[in-house]
């Protein structure tokens, strides 16, 4: 499923526009300047699976992946809140082809500012694509 734009998302008086862009898969929400121009964003994955995941860019740059456990609590009541773990391993051979595919007709300079920094976190912190992983033994 294509990611979409939330019309109607809450502005914060003196604080960045801030602009929501959602999926079955995908959260995205990307902060902007006065010019339009994204500033930060916060790419949530696998949103309702055990595998959720986070990609935060703040405004300097810094990137950081995050595990999110918003599992349920005894007797499968919610939870009191999401916990949110930091990740070494940023799989970026299952998660940017997928954002890539449902964000192509979200806005151009959005999609390529962010796939951009998840290609940056991407060399920070490799993990072996499927098929150079093929050889190794499982034992």
């Amino acid at each position: 499923m294509k990611m979409y734009e939330i019309s109607h998302v809450r502005q914060v008086p003196g604080e960045r526009r801030r602009r929501w862009f959602s999926s079955q898969e995908f959260d995205l929400v990307v902060t902007e300047d006065g010019s339009g121009q994204p500033r930060a964003f916060e790419l949530y994955y696998d949103i309702y699976s055990a595998e959720q995941g986070g990609v935060l860019c703040r405004e300097d740059g810094a990137l950081l992946h995050c595990g999110v456990d918003a599992s349920r609590g005894p007797g499968g009541s919610p939870a009191t809140g999401m916990i949110v773990s930091r990740r070494t391993v940023f799989n970026a051979h299952h998660i940017i082809p997928r954002f890539l595919d449902r964000a192509a007709h979200l806005p151009p300079g959005i999609v390529a500012w962010v796939s951009e920094k998840l290609h940056r976190l991407a060399s920070m912190s490799e993990v072996p694509h499927p098929a150079e992983e093929s050889g190794r033994s499982s034992v």
